[in-house]
C-alpha cells in the first residue's frame, strides 16, 4: 500500500504550490538573477515527470518503489521541501 501511495503523490503532489521561499541575498542561478526578497518556488511537477528520474514518468507504477537505487532526496516532494514534510 505505501508504494500506491507514494507513486499516486509523485503524479499528484498535494504541495505543488507549497515550495516557495524568499531570498535571502541577491544570487545568480546560471543566467538568471534572483534579486533579494523575489519569490522563488521550485516546479514540483517537472521534477516528479522528469524522465531522468523517473523512467516512463507518465505510468502509474508503484513498483518503482522497489528499486533500492538511490535517488536525489528532492526527486520526490509531494508535500513541499522542509524539515515538516513526509
Amino acid at each position: 500500500m505505501d508504494k500506491v501511495v507514494k507513486e499516486a503523490l509523485r503524479l499528484y503532489p498535494l504541495g505543488a504550490f507549497a515550495n516557495s521561499r524568499v531570498c535571502m541575498k541577491t544570487t545568480t542561478l546560471g543566467d538568471i538573477e534572483v534579486r533579494e526578497g523575489d519569490m522563488v518556488q521550485a516546479d514540483v511537477f517537472s521534477v516528479h515527470y522528469d524522465e531522468n528520474l523517473w523512467p516512463d514518468p507518465e505510468r502509474f507504477d508503484p513498483d518503482r518503489w522497489n528499486s533500492e537505487e538511490k535517488r536525489h532526496s528532492l526527486a520526490w516532494f509531494p508535500f513541499g521541501a522542509g524539515p515538516r514534510t513526509w
